[in-house]
């Protein structure tokens, strides 16, 4: 549902600002249907010199689990936005 995106998003935004290229962050959803793992692979200066990072991304609910990867830029506000 919505909050479970609301969440995973947080996760990522936490992911993005704390964990280093390599390490994993492990997170729980509060209701206990749907936890994850970000894991940022790489760090690097973007084309107009932001900072980015590639990033895989796991999503788990129940018995069912997916994978995903992209790439997160910050932008000048300190946020970090997905592509791929």
């Amino acid at each position: 549902d919505e909050n479970d995106e609301l969440a995973a998003l947080h996760a990522i935004q936490i992911a993005l600002q704390t964990v280093g290229d390599g390490d994993a962050y492990i997170w729980h959803r509060g209701h206990g249907l749907l936890d994850g793992m970000i894991r940022p692979t790489t760090s690097f200066k973007g084309p107009d010199g932001t900072i980015c990072r590639h990033i895989i991304i796991r999503f788990n609910s129940g018995r069912y689990s997916r994978e995903a990867e992209g790439i997160a830029c910050r932008d000048t506000g300190g946020r970090w936005s997905l592509s791929g």
